[in-house]
């Protein structure tokens, strides 16, 4: 029997957890830490752990009350949770609510950042009166 739970929640892997507050402004979320294999042998060395990742964004409420109202969520790694460079490696704009999903594989987000060691989403809230209410973790992907 196939699971209907495509991308499961772990608070462990919570970006931001469900049921805070609305955010008004743009705002970076709580670092995650990634299964980065730094002593490693042979084609483990210096790799991630797992191949594919979900960072799912979750929104609950959101405002596009003046019509100019915009909210990018930008996955960002790097290779210490300070995050003093970091990386794009995907990227969603949100038009509604419900379940926002940026698929990342380990191969991509290597080429971009050569240690991946912490995750987290970076929010640009723009417009008039922005408010958004959003939830956001790190999943494995489910086949």
């Amino acid at each position: 029997m196939k699971s209907v739970v495509k991308y499961p929640y772990d608070a462990a892997t919570a970006f931001r957890a469900p049921g805070l507050a609305a955010v008004t402004a743009s705002t970076d979320t709580a670092a995650v830490e990634l299964d980065y294999i730094s002593k490693g042998r042979g084609a483990y060395a210096d790799s991630l752990g797992r191949q594919s990742y979900a960072a799912v964004v979750l929104i609950e409420a959101v405002d596009f009350g003046d019509s100019d109202e915009e909210y990018t969520f930008d996955v960002e790694v790097d290779s210490t949770d300070a995050f003093d460079t970091p990386t794009v490696v995907g990227s969603v704009t949100v038009n509604g609510t419900g379940p926002f999903v940026v698929n990342l594989d380990a191969d991509t987000v290597q080429r971009l950042e050569a240690v991946p060691a912490f995750a987290r989403v970076a929010l640009t809230a723009s417009g008039t009166t922005p408010s958004v209410k959003f939830s956001a973790w790190l999943a494995p992907v489910v086949a």
